[in-house]
């Protein structure tokens, strides 16, 4: 685990990335870190609105959210009603 707490704090790789580990394996790191972790589960979902909608429910979003893609991105960048160390997606 020491190892995902480590790619967990390189700041200059910050981006999207699929790591092979479990969920447990990556909520623990993202703990060890004084992260928030956001568990969305897209699986199954169709369409635009949905994702949008998705994604803001899991990330807990305020309710002004403007469901499009420029929102999302806004929110993505300004969490700070989630105030953290760091977040996990």
């Amino acid at each position: 685990m020491n190892d995902l707490v480590d790619k967990l704090n390189r700041l200059d790789e910050v981006g999207y990335y699929r790591l092979g580990c479990s969920i447990d394996d990556l909520k623990a790191a993202a703990q060890a870190n004084e992260y928030a972790m956001f568990d969305v589960p897209l699986k199954g979902v169709k369409g635009k609105a949905n994702v949008l909608n998705e994604i803001a429910r899991a990330i807990k979003f305020p309710a002004e959210f403007g469901s499009n893609w420029d929102a999302m991105a806004d929110s993505l960048c300004d969490v700070s009603w989630q105030p953290a160390k760091g977040y996990v997606m």
